[in-house]
């Protein structure tokens, strides 16, 4: 005869399954809370941390400017709000700098980023680190400050704040200026330069280039062979400022020595103030200079030569007749000795 089944009591096995679902559900949460709760922002008002750049509470972009390589001071502030007493407050910064913290409250770091506490509600520490500010090319940086508690009880408490700065490239002064000194559209710095018929009229051309980065005041011209020069209509002198990349042009004329003077050697000179482009204020003198030359010869006035680019062809054909004429001469007189 077979023995009766035991009867189930099912209403036991229905709690007994929901209590092992709370159970499991409990410990996930907590898991989840060990494990992510800082990275997920955690936010508990049993204490607070404020993050300051360079003293500026810089919460959103772009923050204080800052430039480029110089050194960043990040400061904080932490706070406990209680009602609890809380110990092992740890500081610590997402960018990996080290804080150090005001442990004995006189006003000095102690080289630690943990204060021991405890500390009461409304009770306060400092921490500062420092870094070097990164290149303007990277744009907008942020960073986070973290603050980690406990109560006497073991439970954790957590908090942060976010503070940005914007780097820029360092302004450095490089004031600097050239000039280009020119005989009839010539640039003769080396001799004999232009061949010129004597007595002609020669044409000095002088530019002047600001070749840094500042503006230049009281930019002046002058040249050794004693000529005048018109800078847009002031003489020896370029309206300013002349910016950086900016030139500007004058010109003089003269008359070309005689052919017994010889090869003619002059230059051209240049002064200027650098001026700060944002306060005005003077900088530094500057000067340069650079040379020209010419060749003064006796032509008919169909000849006079002004530079290169017609001097050789006309040259070259009046050589090649006298050429001609001394191999005919030549011919002849040798022609008559064999007769």
């Amino acid at each position: 005869m077979l023995s009766p089944r035991p009867i189930q009591n099912s209403a036991s096995a229905a709690t007994s399954t929901t209590s092992l679902r709370l159970v499991a559900a409990a410990l996930v949460v907590v898991g989840l809370v060990l494990s992510f709760g800082q990275s997920a922002g955690a936010q508990s008002p049993e204490v607070s941390i404020e993050t300051l750049t360079n003293g500026v509470d810089a919460d959103a972009a772009p923050g204080p400017t800052v430039t480029a390589g110089s050194q960043v001071t990040w400061t904080y502030q932490v706070t406990v709000n209680g009602p609890s007493s809380l110990f092992d407050l740890i500081v610590s910064d997402g960018s990996g700098v080290i804080p150090s913290c005001d442990v004995t409250g006189d006003g000095v770091p102690d080289g630690t980023h943990i204060h021991p506490g405890p500390l009461d509600a409304g009770q306060s520490f400092t921490c500062i680190a420092t870094g070097t500010a990164q290149s303007a090319a990277n744009g907008t940086y942020s960073n986070i400050g973290y603050i980690k508690a406990f109560d006497f009880d073991g439970r954790q408490f957590d908090n942060q704040d976010r503070t940005h700065y914007t780097p820029e490239t360092q302004f450095v002064a490089a004031p600097g200026v050239s000039i280009e000194s020119l005989v009839n559209g010539v640039d003769a710095d080396s001799s004999p330069g232009p061949y010129i018929a004597e007595g002609s009229t020669i044409t000095w051309t002088y530019i002047v280039t600001n070749t840094g980065n500042v503006p230049l005041s009281s930019v002046s011209v002058t040249n050794t062979a004693g000529v005048s020069v018109n800078c847009g209509g002031q003489t020896n002198l370029i309206a300013g400022p002349l910016s950086p990349g900016a030139s500007a042009t004058c010109t003089g004329t003269t008359s070309a020595a005689t052919t017994a003077a010889g090869l003619q050697t002059a230059s051209g000179s240049v002064r200027a103030t650098a001026v700060d482009p944002s306060s005005g204020a003077a900088l530094n003198q500057l000067s340069a200079q650079d040379a020209h030359n010419y060749t003064p010869v006796q032509l008919p006035g169909t000849l006079a030569f002004t530079g290169p680019a017609d001097q050789l062809p006309l040259l070259g054909g009046a050589l090649l007749l006298a050429g001609i004429a001394l191999l005919v001469g030549g011919n002849m007189v040798g022609r008559r000795r064999l007769t």
